[in-house]
């Protein structure tokens, strides 16, 4: 849908959008690239404390987050940051990443992604968050095989591992 001239806005409610589980975290999507004319992908992301995905490389898309509560470690081409609430991180195509909770309480987060698209790979791997709680734990093989189908290159297992 890239390329597609949106003539509509829209509104969300706090607490609208589709509510997922995947690897572990909770996703609401709020703008996808069928909202958005292919222009971008956000969604709140909640995920606790300890949370990390494995290092990855997105081939696609950049990668943003605006940090709303919690703490993350942040590591950016090999370099450690720290981000908490207030904070934003970009994260450009191409440059390898890992982010890991390391507050208390779980971080809630705005994540950004431009082009969209990206919303896919999470919906492959997700289901619907009926629960408060996360249902499973993430499918390591399963988000490997996934991720080179949407253009994101794992780097390794997550260093906490």
């Amino acid at each position: 849908m890239t390329g597609t001239v949106m003539t509509q806005g829209y509104t969300l409610d706090a607490g609208m959008g589709e509510a997922l589980w995947a690897m572990g975290e909770r996703l609401v999507l709020k703008a996808t690239g069928a909202r958005t004319g292919g222009a971008f992908t956000i969604f709140e992301d909640l995920v606790e404390a300890g949370g990390e995905p494995p290092p990855h490389v997105h081939e696609r898309e950049d990668e943003a987050f605006y940090i709303l509560e919690g703490a993350l470690e942040v590591m950016i081409s090999g370099q450690t940051h720290q981000a908490g609430p207030g904070a934003f991180v970009f994260l450009p195509r191409h440059v390898p990443h890992h982010w890991r909770v390391t507050s208390v309480e779980p971080v809630r987060m705005l994540v950004f992604f431009t082009p969209s698209g990206v919303e896919a790979f999470f919906q492959a791997l997700s289901r619907p968050a009926e629960a408060p709680t996360s249902p499973d734990i993430p499918d390591l093989p399963k988000i490997i095989q996934t991720a080179g189908e949407y253009g994101i290159r794992l780097a390794g297992p997550p260093p906490s591992a």
